[in-house]
């Protein structure tokens, strides 16, 4: 987007529900001119964003804020958002099928994210276990001494 750094401001607060169990602390956050519409009927509103550091498929959150700034309407079956611009009503279409291919990418994340987490959660455990029998071990060859 040819951002510099410098225009990242500090002092973002955490947000919650874009990685599996966890809270994210963005790095920082920046505020930018969001348009909708076609150059005869398009609005302009300045909306903030996070800025953080995570894998995800989304470039990017809309979220209620956007939604109340816009006064956008939203229908999510249809994956249309209806926006009021000078010349009458705004529609933004979403693609299904990008859509799609976005949730499967989305779970794929969210699995491989279990399976490492479970994976070193395993690992973790067995090492305290292995750990504890040994340190059970040695009380015991101390007490036959």
């Amino acid at each position: 987007m040819g951002i510099s750094r410098i225009e990242l401001k500090k002092g973002a607060k955490p947000f919650y529900g874009v990685t599996p169990n966890s809270s994210n602390i963005p790095l920082s956050w920046i505020e930018l001119p969001v348009t909708f519409g076609t150059p005869d009927n398009f609005r302009t509103e300045k909306l903030n964003f996070d800025v953080a550091n995570f894998e995800t498929m989304y470039n990017v959150i809309l979220g209620c804020l956007m939604l109340g700034k816009f006064m956008a309407g939203v229908h999510y079956a249809y994956q249309t958002l209806k926006i009021p611009g000078p010349k009458g009503v705004i529609t933004v279409k979403g693609d299904q099928c990008v859509a799609i291919k976005c949730d499967k990418q989305s779970l794929e994340m969210v699995e491989h994210f279990f399976q490492t987490t479970t994976t070193s959660k395993n690992l973790e455990s067995k090492r305290h276990r292995c750990q504890t029998t040994t340190q059970g071990q040695d009380s015991a060859t101390d007490s036959k001494s």
